[in-house]
Parts: structure tokens; sequence; C-alpha cells
């Protein structure tokens, strides 16, 4: 018998805990919810599942079933909240619940520009107060802002204010008040030094998980700035190890405003962060499918880019994507394909990569 063999456990899959009907999600024989009723779970809580859901604890990008914001959040810390879940359905219940007189857009874009805040245009240049307040549609409406002295970004409104004991006041920035500011160009400094760049907006603990970029191989993984001074492998694609051979998500993604679409990889551990990532920036997820490993991943990512949209490829700036990405877009305009039949084509040009992909949702942006 082989070490393999030897070491392979197989789990009869238990039927769902609620319908009985289909199988567990859990694979290693655990009593669960099927993915049918998980995803119902996610809509008795008032959202609507957009990404794939991995485990109870971590986290699966969802859009809000009221005003359609989408963020991410594990199923277990749902159900741990009060609701409304979703912070955008929150302020606006405060709008409507605690202030007896609405002001207008301009006057709640004075409140967001402080001396506190600063919002950055596309263009990476401070908006005005008149500009904000022609991007707003309500006095209410949430806005990421940008802490003066820390630099930390937050998503901030004017009701923060103006639901206090004190409406004249500024609204402060937890991180400086945390006692945090100057740590965040620290923590920046530190990761860098590591080769790794720190994608996680404001300060974190050391002992805190957030998400990291090799500078070298581009890579996302989730480490601890303690892990790393520790001397824990910054990047475990560049140093061989396990995370290569973890299932990959390859995507696409719509952004109208820019009029591109856009390809790109991520692992299984932080789909769900630099999926919303997009998301957050106006994007829409159409298409996603796992493979098997990174490999199969950067191939169909290469293979979309080279021969699916060749002729219609776009030079998107930096500006357009903060987040990144910016050099695997293509104009809208090109002719719609999903991602299956992309796997179909490398399958039947390449040998030895049978079994992928793995799984596929698509249309989830519509």
């Amino acid at each position: 018998m082989s070490s393999s063999e030897r070491g392979a456990h197989h789990y009869v899959r238990r039927a769902c805990t609620r319908c009985g009907a289909r199988p567990s999600f859990n694979r290693v024989g655990k009593p669960g919810l099927c993915e049918v009723c998980i995803d119902a779970a996610y809509r008795a809580l008032g959202v609507e599942p957009v990404g794939p859901h991995v485990s109870a604890q971590a986290p699966r990008i969802f859009r809000c079933q009221v005003c359609g914001r989408v963020d991410a959040a594990s199923l277990t810390a749902l159900r741990n909240k009060r609701p409304p879940l979703c912070l955008g359905c929150s302020v606006r219940e405060i709008a409507e619940r605690d202030i007896s007189q609405t002001i207008s857009v301009t006057e709640a874009a004075g409140y967001i520009i402080s001396g506190t805040w600063v919002v950055y245009g596309q263009n990476g240049k401070e908006v005005s107060q008149s500009d904000l307040a022609a991007q707003m549609s309500a006095f209410w409406e949430l806005v990421v802002a940008t802490c003066r002295k820390c630099g930390a970004d937050t998503e901030i409104s004017a009701v923060f204010c103006l639901a206090s004991a004190d409406s004249t006041r500024e609204i402060p920035c937890m991180n400086c008040m945390a006692g945090n500011e100057g740590l965040v160009e620290r923590q920046d400094l530190s990761f860098a030094a590591h080769g790794l760049e720190r994608l996680h907006d404001g300060y974190a603990k050391m002992t805190d998980l957030v998400t990291a970029k090799c500078l070298a191989c581009g890579s996302l993984r989730k480490i601890s700035e303690s892990a790393l001074l520790s001397g824990a492998t910054p990047c475990l694609s560049c140093d061989s190890g396990i995370d290569p051979n973890v299932p990959h998500f390859v995507y696409i993604v719509w952004f109208p405003r820019l009029k591109v679409r856009k390809v790109g990889i991520t692992n299984w551990e932080s789909h769900s962060d630099r999926i919303a990532q997009h998301l957050n920036r106006g994007g829409f997820l159409e298409d996603l499918v796992l493979v098997p490993n990174r490999d199969a991943a950067t191939l169909l990512e290469s293979w979309v880019l080279e021969s699916v949209v060749k002729g219609h490829r776009k030079a998107s700036s930096p500006l357009d994507f903060p987040q990144g990405g910016w050099t695997e877009t293509w104009v809208d305009s090109a002719p719609i394909f999903d991602l299956s039949l992309a796997c179909r084509d490398v399958r039947n040009s390449r040998a030895g990569i049978d079994g992928w992909p793995m799984s596929r949702t698509s249309g989830l942006g519509k």
C-alpha cells in the first residue's frame, strides 16, 4: 500500500440536518447543512450570497437584499450580529429613526470633508465639498474617506455626527483614537521589508491575520506581523510551500463605469477579500471557476488574456484600479464568454490537466 493510500480518508457525507434530502456540505463526515440550505440561511438573514461558500467561519461575499451593497462576512459572524446586517442599511435606519431634520447632501459633504478627513477621486486628487455632494444621493450615504493624520481608509457618514449629542464635532478617526496613529506606515514598511505589500486598510494588531501580496510573484496570503517577525516564510509560493497546490479561483469582473472587464486569480484563503475589493469599486462578478492549484489558475488567466480577448485589450490606469489588477483588462464591447469554455479549450490543448474546473458559478453580478 502506498503512503498516499495509507493516508487517504474515505468519508460518507451525511444528510443535510435541515432538509435531509441532500448531502451535507461538510466533506469530512460531520453533520451540517447542504449547499442549498446554506444559501437559504444567508437569504433568511436578508443577504444574497454571491461568492462560493467555503465554511461557516470563512468570509463569503454577499449582497444586501435591500440596498444592494456588497460586503463579505462569515455565516457565523452574520448570525451573531443584530439586524440590519448591512452597514449601509444600519446608517439609513439611524438617520430615519434618530435624526428629526434632514440636511442637504452639500451640508452632509461638509461634515465628511473636514479637518480630519479627505476624499480622493478616481484620479487620485482630493475631492471638493461640491464635487462630493454631486456624487451623493442621500445625506446619510456612506463615503470612503482617508484620515489626514494616520492614513486609514474608513467608510463614514454625516449621520455619525448628526445622531450624536454634539452635532458640531468632527467625525473622529477610530484608528487615531485607539492610539494607532503612525503605526499604519510602520506596519506597511515592516511588511515591505519582508517582500510583501500589506493590503489592509488601517491599523491591525500584530497578531491579526491580514492580506498581503508578494512583491516578487504577486501571490496573496494572510499572515500576521508577529509571524513575519518570528521568522515565518513571507511567501509560500516563492518558498515552494503548500499554497500553490491548494485550489485557486479564476474570476471575471465587469466594471460598467470604466467599460472594461478584467480576469484575475486568487487563492482559496483570500478569495472573498480580493473579489470584494473589486465589487466595492463598482465591479460586478460575472464568472467564477475553481481550479486545483495556482499553476492551473495562472494558465487559465493567461489563456483568457492571450487567446479569448486577443485584439480587445485595454491598458487601464492604476488610478482606475487603486485595488490593483489594471493590467488584466479588456474593453467590455468584446464578445462575452464563460470561463468553463476557456477551461475546455485549455484542456483540449494541454496534456495532464484533466479534472478542472472543480466547480463553477456564473452570472453572479446579474
